[in-house]
C-alpha cells in the first residue's frame, strides 16, 4: 500500500493526476491544495499543502511514500514552492519527488532534443525562466541524494484543455485562421493529459534511487499546419485556407494595437477574448516555426513509459468536448458560412485578411523582414526585466525609421512615431 501526495491537486493537470493515481490498486492519494484554494476532486483525501508555507507541506507529507508537484504559477509558487517541497520532502523522509516541468526550458533549440540539451529559456519568456530555475533546484537536490524525477511536458491537447483545444477551436471557427505556410511547418509536440498521468505513475514506480529529467510527448509529432488541418476536420469545419503570411503578419501588428487599447477600456478583458482570439502573439509565431522534436527514448528505457493515446483519439475527445461546451452554435455558423462561400466563389490558393488602413510606413516592403524569427528576437531580448521597452529603427525603409514600444508582458508592439533618417 502506497500513499501519494499530489500538490496542486485543484488545478487542471493536478486534479487529473490525483484521480488517475487514486484508481490504481493499493494506492491512497492525498490531494494537496492551499487553504481556501481551488477544491480538490471529490472522493479523495483532502490535505492542506500550501507551497508558500513549508509547515503545511511537512504536515501533509506525514506517512507519504512519494510527492507529485503539479503546482505552477508565479515565482513564489514555481521556484520558491519547488524549494519548499524539496526541503519538506527531505525533512519528512519522503523517498521520491516527481516534479512536472515543461519543454519550454529548452528555448529555441531545434532538431532532435534529448535531455542532455542545455537549458536555454527564451529571455522574453518569464514562465520558461522560472521553470528552468526550479529545475536547477531539483538538480541540486539530486546531487544531494534525493530521488527527484523531472517530467518535461509539451503542450497539453485533449478534452478540457482550454488553451489548445478550446482557444484553437474558437480560432478555427472564426475562419480567420488557416495554414501558415513555412511559418507553420514547425513541430507540434502535443501530449494527451491521460498520457501525462501514465508518465507520472511510471515515475512513481521507477526503481529506488532513480533520478533525472525525462522528455514526455505524444506518439505522433506533426507540423502545426497539419495540427490545425486535422483539428479543423475533427470539428467538422470547412477546409482551411492558406494564409497570406504578409497579410497575416500585418493583421497581427494592427491586432496587437487593438488588443492593447481594448485591455484598458472598462470591461475590456471580457471583450478582448472574442475580439482578438484569432490573433497570435509574438511568442506563438516563433512557436509555430520551431522545428524541435523532443526525444522520449530515455523515458521508455528508464521509466518504461510509452505514450498510449493515439492523436486521433485526442482529436475526437477534444472536438466532442468543444461541441458539448458551448461552441456548437459557433461551429455550426462557421460550417454554414463555409458552404455558402464555397458555392459562390472558387477557393483561392491564398486568402488575404482584411486590414484597417495602415500608415504608409507600415506598408514598407521591408516590413516582412521584421516578421522573421531573428527580427522578433532582436526586439524581444532588449531588456527582459522591464515591462516597457523603447527600441528605435527596427522597421525602416530608404529614408524613414520608426520608434516603437514593445511590452514583454503582453507581447504588444506599438508604433508611436516615424521620422526621417537623414
Amino acid at each position: 500500500m502506497s500513499t501519494i501526495l499530489v500538490i496542486g491537486a485543484g488545478g487542471f493537470l493536478g486534479s487529473r493526476v490525483a484521480r488517475f493515481l487514486a484508481e490504481r490498486p493499493d494506492t491512497t492519494v492525498k490531494a494537496g491544495t492551499p487553504a481556501g484554494g481551488r477544491p480538490a476532486p471529490e472522493g479523495l483525501i483532502k490535505a492542506v499543502a500550501d507551497v508558500r508555507d513549508v509547515r503545511t507541506l511537512v504536515a501533509a507529507m506525514e506517512g507519504v511514500d512519494a510527492v507529485v508537484n503539479c503546482a505552477t504559477g508565479d515565482r513564489w509558487v514555481t521556484v520558491n514552492g519547488t524549494q519548499a517541497i524539496l526541503s519538506a520532502a527531505r525533512q519528512a523522509g519522503v523517498p521520491r519527488v516527481v516534479h512536472l516541468s515543461s519543454v519550454v526550458v529548452y528555448g529555441q533549440a531545434s532538431g532532435l532534443i534529448t535531455e542532455e540539451q542545455p537549458l536555454a529559456p527564451m529571455a522574453d519568456d518569464p514562465e520558461a525562466a522560472l521553470k528552468a530555475e526550479a529545475e536547477g533546484l531539483c538538480l541540486t537536490a539530486m546531487t544531494e541524494g534525493q530521488s527527484v524525477i523531472v517530467l518535461r511536458l509539451p503542450i497539453l491537447f485533449g478534452a478540457e484543455c482550454v488553451q489548445w483545444a478550446g482557444l484553437t477551436a474558437r480560432r478555427l471557427a472564426s475562419r480567420r485562421w488557416g495554414t501558415l505556410g513555412d511559418a507553420g511547418d514547425g513541430v507540434c509536440n502535443a501530449v494527451d493529459p491521460r498520457d501525462v498521468c501514465a508518465a507520472v505513475a511510471a515515475a512513481l514506480d521507477a526503481p529506488a534511487g532513480t533520478q533525472g529529467a525525462f522528455n514526455i510527448r505524444g506518439p505522433e509529432p506533426l507540423t502545426w499546419n497539419s495540427f490545425f488541418e486535422r483539428y479543423n476536420e475533427a470539428l467538422g469545419l470547412p477546409p482551411l485556407l492558406a494564409q497570406n503570411l504578409n497579410g497575416f503578419g500585418l493583421r497581427f501588428l494592427v491586432g496587437s494595437l487593438v488588443r492593447e487599447t481594448v485591455s484598458h477600456l472598462p470591461q475590456g478583458s471580457q471583450a478582448l477574448g472574442g475580439l482578438m482570439a484569432e490573433t497570435p502573439t509574438f511568442r506563438e509565431l516563433d512557436f509555430f516555426r520551431l522545428r524541435a522534436d523532443y526525444a522520449i527514448d530515455k523515458a521508455h528505457s528508464v521509466l518504461g513509459w510509452t505514450p498510449a493515446i493515439p492523436f486521433e483519439d485526442s482529436l475526437s475527445q477534444a472536438a466532442a468536448w468543444v461541441r458539448a461546451g458551448g461552441l456548437a452554435e459557433m461551429l455550426t455558423k462557421a460550417r454554414t458560412q463555409g458552404e455558402r462561400a464555397a458555392a459562390s466563389a472558387p477557393a483561392p490558393d491564398e486568402i488575404g485578411l482584411p486590414l484597417p488602413p495602415l500608415p504608409d510606413f507600415l506598408s514598407s516592403s521591408r516590413l516582412p523582414a521584421f516578421l522573421t524569427p531573428d527580427g522578433l528576437r532582436r526586439l524581444a531580448i532588449v531588456n527582459r526585466n522591464t515591462s516597457l521597452i523603447r527600441a528605435q529603427g527596427i522597421l525602416q525603409d530608404d529614408d524613414r525609421s520608426g520608434t516603437f514600444f514593445y511590452s514583454n508582458q503582453n507581447d504588444i508592439l506599438a508604433v508611436v512615431e516615424t521620422q526621417n533618417c537623414g
